[in-house]
């Protein structure tokens, strides 16, 4: 599980021409958390690239999007869709990591937020049911003995470092949808200079992530939301459940020979790290 964080400056500008003049409240977020390996090719994605000259394309709900060749979303009303040509452009715009496998981007007409999705190819979790108890303790202390690799991408990228993280909201396991959900608080400090004494200035955001479990891997929606007592609730669960798998690809799809996630739930929450060659995605 990588944090990374967006510079306010980059966000500012574009989304105000294309989201909506309603971000501003959103512009004091610093970071944007989502799952993806730490992988050689993920590295390489970290990379800032130019901006292109064609502007991503939006589906205006209501109405309906394709998420690759696996599942649909029905785009409800005051709300807007990007594919993952779209969604990447926007992502880098922002000097932001761009996930290998990046399905779109999904945000409100106001602007005030976005929802990151992105499909995890680790292939199908073996025994997940109504009796699937995850060590929440496991998974952070996984995500907090990553930090430091993270750190020093984010940090090549001119971006402020994660100071700490914890749980927002432990992980759990919803048998009835094929879903987990987790959400993480991520912190960091910056130095600012105020009446000529430098001051360290904190900034948090909670990242909410709904994973659906499907035949092939997982499909993944992270929001971001301030870690403010006045941030808008995002309905993250209720936008979820306007996705649905494709014919054959939902967890209940599985059949013998398919490829098995070779990962325990802990680690897959977490995200493989660099150094161990797993055959996994994340």
């Amino acid at each position: 599980m990588l944090l990374y964080c967006v510079p306010v400056a980059n966000m500012r500008a574009f989304f105000l021409n294309h989201l909506g003049k309603n971000l501003l409240r959103l512009l004091v977020a610093v970071l944007l958390v989502f799952s993806v390996q730490l992988s050689r090719a993920d590295q390489l994605s970290l990379v800032p690239m130019p901006p292109t000259d064609k502007e991503p394309e939006w589906l205006l709900g209501s109405g309906k999007a394709n998420l690759a060749d696996f599942a649909k979303m029905d785009v409800p009303d005051g709300y807007r869709f990007c594919g993952p040509i779209g969604a990447r452009t926007l992502l880098l715009r922002m000097r932001n990591p761009v996930p290998p496998n990046l399905v779109g981007i999904l945000a409100p007409n106001t602007g005030k937020w976005w929802i990151v999705l992105s499909f995890s190819d680790i292939g199908y979790v073996k025994g997940m049911d109504r009796n699937t108890r995850i060590d929440a303790e496991a998974v952070l202390k996984l995500v907090r003995e990553n930090l430091e690799t993270q750190n020093e991408l984010l940090t090549r990228q001119g971006m402020s470092p994660i100071a700490s993280v914890d749980w927002a909201s432990k992980p759990v396991f919803d048998a009835s949808r094929g879903s987990l959900e987790w959400a993480i608080r991520a912190e960091t400090r910056t130095e600012k200079i105020v009446n000529l004494r430098a001051e360290m200035e904190t900034q948090g955001v909670i990242n909410h992530t709904v994973r659906l479990l499907g035949r092939r891997g997982a499909l993944d929606a992270t929001a971001v939301e301030l870690d403010t007592a006045d941030a808008e609730v995002i309905p993250l669960k209720d936008l979820v459940n306007h996705i649905t798998f494709n014919r054959g690809e939902a967890y209940a799809d599985y059949q013998s020979g398919d490829k098995v996630a070779k990962l325990r739930v802990e680690e897959i929450i977490a995200g493989a790290e660099a150094k161990k060659p797993m055959p996994a995605y994340l």
